[in-house]
């Protein structure tokens, strides 16, 4: 509001209250004169002029503001709660400056308020608006003198500054996140390219590598390119989500259930990093409209991150806690924690805490992104709690879906399938 500095109010008080003293002196045919070129000065302000009595009523008002109200009638000697009536479509603006006057009388001082207004067209102008409360000699309240300078282009400059800045912000994480892409692309496909070539030697002369070591380079090529399936599978799936493609298959499942073979499936993952693995619930069963592929992923994810980065001797616990509306599900590990200031990013898509190349642990950045999704799309909500170097809890609140005659079916997966999808949400997970 560079324009509203002390000058501006004095000039906005001595214009009212020579509109004030004309009117007084109306019946002065000298004053008259003056009056019609002070009117027509006014009149072709672009800023809108006005004063209203002590009661509220508008006494003059500029051509400006007069388009602006664009009332069918004449609106002197109307209150704000008159043409609240006299045009509903613009209801709230004259409630806005009815409730500002009150405030004003109130506190008895200048006020300086932005007040937006639609104008015919359909379109809106914001305007930084000054009101100066007048007084009688004997203290009595005379009446509020309104100016106002419309300030819709100055806004919407601020607004394309935001947006830009948006835009440079989202393309340094969109730049960081391709350096990153490139990285762990790289990674697997080197791995698997040196443990090929180390398959080709043996074929040329089998006694030189035993049977164990053929099958750990075959370990290291399915493990990488299990690396390369859940990357490519992450960015089709977030593309997907950001261009709104992104559907559920729900079926009638025992999410409980789901939650618990998921769990218990990895045990053998947490043992190989000596991590204690506990679950926990005090429901048996919780039937529910579910996609069991997003659900399984939601936890493995969770999972993933947390023996990640657990130490050797942490604890992993998973538990479920039944509602009456619903079902919480919670991830709690005892690893290094996410420090405060971070975790409002772990969420955000290309984000990750530590985003040096020389990172302890391998990640895109995407993953608690699609895990936040896939809540969302089942109506749930997700967060953190956590305290750094003291673990990390991640809380999933999930309703209960009414069972629809439209779905009937339950749907069964193969014990291969779900090894399939555990493979692969833990390829990042070395032991």
């Amino acid at each position: 509001m560079e324009w509203l500095n002390t000058h501006v109010i004095y000039v906005t008080i001595i214009l009212i209250n020579i509109i004030i003293i004309l009117y007084l002196l109306i019946d002065r045919k000298s004053i008259d004169d003056q009056k019609e070129i002070l009117k027509t000065i006014i009149n072709s302000s672009p800023d809108i002029i006005g004063y209203k009595d002590s009661k509220g009523k508008w006494v003059e008002v500029n051509k400006t503001l007069e388009d602006i109200i664009n009332a069918k009638e004449p609106i002197i000697g109307k209150t704000d709660l008159d043409l609240m009536k006299l045009i509903p479509d613009k209801e709230d603006e004259f409630c806005v400056c009815y409730e500002t006057d009150k405030k004003i009388w109130e506190n008895g001082n200048i006020k300086i308020v932005e007040e937006i207004f639609k104008l015919r067209d359909g379109t809106y102008q914001t305007f930084d608006v000054i009101k100066v409360p007048l007084y009688n000699i004997d203290g009595s309240r005379k009446g509020i003198g309104v100016i106002g300078r419309d300030i819709t282009y100055k806004k919407k400059s601020e607004e394309n500054k935001r947006i830009l800045n948006e835009l440079q912000h989202y393309n340094e994480i969109r730049t960081e996140f391709f350096a990153n892409l490139s990285h762990e692309l790289r990674t697997p496909l080197t791995l698997i390219v040196s443990a090929l070539k180390l398959v080709e030697i043996s074929n040329n002369d089998y006694n030189e590598l035993s049977k164990n070591k053929i099958n750990k380079y075959i370990k290291t090529i399915r493990q990488n390119s299990f690396r390369l399936i859940r990357l490519i599978n992450n960015l089709i799936d977030i593309t997907k989500s950001e261009d709104g493609y992104l559907e559920l298959q729900v079926c009638d499942h025992n999410i409980v259930s789901i939650v618990e073979d998921i769990t218990l499936s990895i045990k053998d993952f947490a043992e190989e990093k000596e991590i204690s693995l506990i679950f926990d619930t005090n429901i048996e069963e919780k039937y529910t409209l579910c996609d069991n592929d997003k659900i399984e992923r939601i936890i493995l994810n969770l999972m993933s991150n947390a023996i990640k980065f657990t130490p050797k001797g942490g604890e992993i616990k998973v538990e479920i806690v039944g509602k009456n509306s619903g079902i919480q599900i919670s991830v709690t590990d005892t690893g290094i924690g996410i420090p405060l200031e971070n975790q409002k990013d772990v969420f955000e898509r290309f984000v990750q805490v530590d985003k040096s190349l020389s990172r302890s642990n391998e990640g895109s950045g995407i993953g608690l992104s699609l895990v936040k999704s896939f809540v969302e799309m089942h109506n749930g909500k997700i967060i953190i709690d956590s305290s750094y170097i003291e673990g990390t809890r991640f809380v999933i609140d999930l309703p209960c879906n009414i069972i629809c005659e439209e779905v009937e079916k339950k749907c069964f997966k193969s014990e291969d399938s779900r090894i399939q999808i555990i493979n692969i949400e833990f390829s990042d997970v070395y032991s």
